[in-house]
């Protein structure tokens, strides 16, 4: 009979939801959640994916958006452009999948 191990040398911080297919933007500042919403965008003179452009990053999602659900120029401004205050560190990353492996994506 086979027994389960106790130990693991692989840890995943959760399973992938069907139907999420990276590369990802991943939040990696300090906030709990992060919005930005339609106004937000605008204001930074960003042009949207889509009318109803509102991104929340959250411990729901896994801090994770799929790259497809932003624009170029709101992929030029989350993972360039915007900055944690006091240490001009990026907010945002892109990454390959939504694991603890996570690999940045070359742009």
């Amino acid at each position: 009979m086979p027994t389960a191990s106790t130990t693991s040398t692989h840890r995943t911080r959760h399973v992938t939801k069907k139907g999420r297919s990276g590369p990802f933007v991943k939040y990696v500042g300090g906030a709990a959640k992060r919005t930005i919403r339609q106004h937000e965008w605008r204001a930074l003179g960003v042009e949207l994916k889509g009318p109803k452009a509102i991104h929340e990053w959250s411990a729901a999602n896994g801090f994770l958006i799929e790259s497809s659900q932003f624009t170029d120029a709101q992929l030029d401004y989350l993972l360039i452009d915007d900055v944690q205050h006091g240490t001009n560190t990026p907010s945002f990353i892109e990454v390959d999948t939504d694991n603890d492996e996570a690999v940045p994506v070359a742009r």
